[in-house]
């Protein structure tokens, strides 16, 4: 198989066992760009396609996640970013957002704080002061979750994160931390509280909801089903943002992004791309070659990594094939619009 890729962005053509369990070929294109202050360009260094999750300082909380996916149902926004206090004036608190198009998600970050005794008699905790910050990763050891090593609870929505007590057995959990990233309108204020998880980073595959969309591996699946994916598997899984955070549909191109206080400028409004990335298939015939008609691929992840002022969109399209070997497949061509010329002829086009 040949690819064909006059474009400035890495592509490849992957075959691939779909959700049913079905032969398709996956064709991923990735575009890098730098981001200004209501501009956009794309970069000179080009970011490879990801065969492989990438993680955070080596602790398991992952940074980029694989590109590798048949495809995706929804569109992934998703951000590595740091809070910023206004005016580089530390702060206890810093309402954060990000807004893409018409989705639009809000967090609240603190400074560091802690669980207190309300009193020597009293059994209630109340919480200490918060410490003021200059920036702060939004990760989600940051975010409520965890697990409470005594009682044995836990966060299924976000095994890592902190502020996840129980009261039973009894314990003190004077100088326990609570955490640092919370929805505005879901406040943690007591010890018994379980406020949704939120962040914006890629959300783990063994945390709820997304692990249940993985299906069902019980011995019926291995007695009839292994290797292929359970008959309850649900594609909705290959969708790695927080669930907040996935947009029905794809991205149209052309949709306005604000940044607010995860940048030093305090807020920071660009635009994406007005471009369609296509690709057309070759496929081997009994009468020769056969070119399929172009296929619109997907724009369906969005990562913003705001240190940088850079952004990654992923496109992807999947169509059927024989089986895994992909041999009916001849040349896969990859185009860009505008710059999309005639039928059968394909160039790398401009973004403007």
């Amino acid at each position: 198989m040949k690819i064909e890729n006059p474009t400035l962005f890495p592509a490849d053509a992957l075959p691939i066992i779909g959700p049913r369990g079905e032969p398709l070929l996956t064709v991923i294109v990735k575009g890098t760009f730098l981001y200004g202050q209501g501009v956009t360009e794309v970069a000179d260094e080009q970011l490879p396609i990801a065969y492989g999750d990438s993680y955070n300082n080596g602790n398991g909380d992952v940074y980029y996640e694989s590109d590798i996916v048949p495809y995706k149902k929804k569109t992934d926004i998703v951000l590595n970013a740091t809070a910023i206090a206004p005016d580089e004036t530390p702060a206890k608190s810093v309402q954060v957002a990000v807004k893409v198009g018409e989705i639009e998600k809000r967090l609240l970050v603190f400074g560091e704080r802690f669980w207190n005794h309300a009193g020597v008699l009293s059994r209630g905790y109340t919480m200490t002061d918060t410490k003021p910050f200059l920036r702060r990763p939004i990760v989600y050891e940051d975010a409520f979750g965890g697990v409470d090593e005594v009682s044995g609870a836990y966060c299924n929505e976000n095994l890592v994160g902190k502020g996840m007590y129980s009261s039973k057995p009894k314990q003190n959990l004077a100088g326990k931390p609570l955490p640092c990233i919370e929805d505005p309108h879901d406040l943690i204020g007591c010890i018994d509280d379980r406020p949704q998880p939120v962040g914006f980073g890629f959300y783990s595959r063994s945390w709820q909801p997304r692990v249940a969309y993985a299906g069902t591996y019980d011995q019926a699946w291995r007695n009839k089903r292994c290797p292929l994916p359970p008959k309850d598997f649900d594609p909705l899984f290959y969708n790695g943002a927080h669930p907040d955070l996935q947009i029905d549909g794809y991205l149209k191109g052309n949709e306005p992004v604000v940044l607010r206080n995860l940048t030093p400028d305090g807020e920071t409004a660009f635009q994406l791309p007005g471009i369609k990335v296509l690709c057309k298939i070759e496929r081997r015939g009994e009468e020769g070659n056969k070119e399929n008609p172009a296929l619109v691929m997907n724009p369906d992840t969005l990562f913003i990594e705001t240190e940088q002022r850079r952004y990654c969109i992923v496109w992807r399209v999947a169509t059927a094939v024989v089986d895994l070997s992909a041999a009916e497949v001849a040349q896969v061509t990859i185009g860009i619009y505008p710059g999309w010329q005639a039928p059968g002829c394909m160039s790398c086009g401009t973004v403007e």
